[in-house]
């Protein structure tokens, strides 16, 4: 794995507080923003729907 393509920040900066909040990938973010706007689009979880 090609992290300094996947986490950029790590080039300038040491992150030294992962156990609290990590940071996530490049991969990883895109997957998160395509499934994010899913779940709005869709007005939230269909499981809570009546």
């Amino acid at each position: 794995m090609d992290f300094s393509a996947q986490f950029p920040v790590l080039d300038n900066y040491a992150y030294l507080n992962t156990a609290n909040s990590g940071i996530i990938s490049r991969d990883l973010a895109a997957w998160r923003n395509a499934h994010d706007q899913v779940f709005l689009q869709n007005k939230g979880c269909k499981l809570n729907r009546s």
